[in-house]
């Protein structure tokens, strides 16, 4: 699968689809605009200039997010950990919907998740069909 960023700057290419979709709505992913797709950081190959972003609201953050430096796209966010977690995420919504078709958006509901437990979800999951849900 191949994606890119609005200008084209910043090419995505991912070894497989992924699982699911999630369309959190914590403090972070709300602004930043993503819909993410989880992979291993080995199944990930981006080109071109990014920028990073790192929460300053966290005692101790663990995430930096990533969007091109030339359009401010979000393309992804790794792992800042001084042991890596072995994931990454990559905003989906730089794929051709075509390319999505049938996978499951999950919708976090991040903005009441308790601890470092997964945040419950807000509703049901929608299957993406000929674009993306709204």
């Amino acid at each position: 699968m191949k994606g890119r960023c609005a200008c084209g700057s910043v090419q995505i290419e991912l070894k497989r689809r992924p699982e699911s979709v999630n369309q959190c709505d914590c403090s972070a992913c709300l602004h930043v605009g993503a819909a993410w797709g989880y992979f291993h950081p080995a199944e990930v190959a981006i080109t071109g200039e990014t920028a990073r972003f790192v929460r300053s609201d966290m005692p101790e953050p663990s995430i930096a997010f990533h969007f091109c430096a030339n359009c401010g796209s979000t393309t992804h966010w790794s792992s800042i950990l001084a042991e890596p977690r072995a994931r990454t995420g990559i905003n989906m919504r730089l794929f051709e919907p075509d390319e999505l078709e049938g996978l499951e958006v999950h919708f976090s509901d991040g903005l009441r998740r308790q601890g470092s437990s997964r945040p419950p979800e807000r509703h049901a999951p929608i299957t993406i069909k000929n674009r993306w849900p709204t």
